[in-house]
């Protein structure tokens, strides 16, 4: 169930474990490298901050284009299943 309530599909992995936190994960992987490394390669941007607010709307968009891609396959998967069962019942 998400927020509001509804059933969702995908699991936990897709929704509330793997693909939201790997979100924040590259954000974070993001932010150290560009605070402790950019330095060292001649790239100065000055104090580096973070905005929580804002990564997790990016976190959040994340998982809605993933959950996206997973109904289309799963809708898919439903098509090509039922086209053969028509099929097979034909013969």
């Amino acid at each position: 169930m998400n927020k509001e309530g509804k059933t969702v599909h995908g699991g936990t992995c897709l929704n509330v474990g793997c693909i939201p936190s790997k979100a924040l994960l590259e954000t974070s992987h993001k932010f150290v490298e560009t605070r402790d490394h950019y330095a060292e390669i001649g790239i100065n941007v000055g104090d580096v901050a973070t905005d929580v607010k804002k990564m997790m709307g990016v976190q959040e968009q994340r998982h809605r284009q993933e959950h996206r891609r997973y109904q289309h396959a799963v809708q898919v998967q439903r098509r090509h299943r039922a086209g053969r069962y028509r099929q097979a019942a034909r013969r």
